[in-house]
């Protein structure tokens, strides 16, 4: 995407950052909705597991693409993929891996060599979005979320309040994030950031009716795109409005950042000394003095 203010460009490299490799004792695994996964991941395919392994001490598993429903991937293609080892299919105290035969939809990117990804520069190697792994069992699609902090990613098992989606209806949301995803990029390439504040505060407006995980490890990538961009304006009167549409705790904090000015530390104080406006309201300005 094309950014014409270097501190917006800023922001969102900040944002970037859960698509960078976490180590496997990484204490947040955030859980993505299927929107922000596709915004994300430059590729989405179906495929099955055909080998598992390990390379220069990195756990690998090569898969063979099935289907593809996003990107210039071809069916029938063998990828290796990386940072599956923090994926568990059972209970919290179980360390089975994906295996040989497992059916996986992959919300991939790819990977470059890190800290705590030593790999070649050339290699071609790809990594699943944070939370970007999903298991058909069956006619079951079967989503991944952290149990127990610090732990792995756990299988959700379906219960009598979590029917999962079968694959034909997983695969037709799947292509309806795709088509979402890709006309907002083309629309985000038209925006300058601060004198786009009313077409942010509209996204953040539709993407707080979007259901997350919950306020701490449920994460909305485009939403949290918005709070960067009115954030970046540091307009109090904008930022006011904003505050009520940030449901996770991620969005809001970007929006406090927005309030690190004297007129926005003075707005603040206003608010929190409104006697007319609800006490829930004036407490919610109150915590971002600090």
């Amino acid at each position: 995407m094309r950014y014409r203010s270097s501190r917006l460009a800023l922001v969102l490299a900040i944002l970037a950052l859960p698509m960078t490799l976490q180590p496997a004792g990484a204490k947040n695994l955030y859980v993505y909705d299927l929107d922000s996964l596709a915004f994300m991941s430059p590729e989405i395919v179906e495929a099955e597991v055909v080998k598992r392994y390990e390379a220069n001490k990195i756990d690998l598993i090569d898969v063979k693409v099935t289907a593809v429903h996003k990107g210039a991937f071809k069916v029938g293609q063998t990828l290796a993929v990386g940072d599956t080892d923090i994926y568990r299919k059972d209970d919290l105290h179980s360390v089975e891996h994906f295996a040989v035969g497992d059916k996986l939809i992959l919300f991939l990117y790819r990977a470059r060599a890190s800290t705590f990804f030593p790999i070649p520069e050339d290699a071609e190697i790809y990594m699943p979005a944070p939370s970007g792994v999903r298991l058909v069992d069956g006619d079951n699609v079967l989503g991944f979320s952290q149990w127990m902090n610090p732990g792995p990613y756990n299988l959700d098992r379906p219960g009598p309040k979590n029917k999962p989606p079968t694959p034909k209806v997983f695969r037709q949301k799947v292509s309806e994030s795709v088509r979402y995803a890709d006309k907002l990029k083309g629309e985000l390439d038209k925006k300058t950031g601060e004198k786009d504040a009313a077409w942010f505060l509209e996204l953040l407006e539709k993407r707080s009716k979007v259901e997350i995980l919950d306020r701490f490890s449920g994460r909305d990538y485009l939403s949290e795109i918005a709070c960067a961009n009115l954030a970046n304006g540091h307009d109090p009167e904008v930022l006011g409005k904003a505050l009520p549409l940030a449901k996770a705790y991620h969005g809001r904090h970007m929006l406090a950042c927005g309030f690190g000015t004297p007129k926005g530390r003075d707005f603040l104080l206003k608010q929190v000394s409104d006697e007319k406006l609800p006490m829930e309201r004036r407490i919610q300005f109150a915590r971002f003095i600090g």
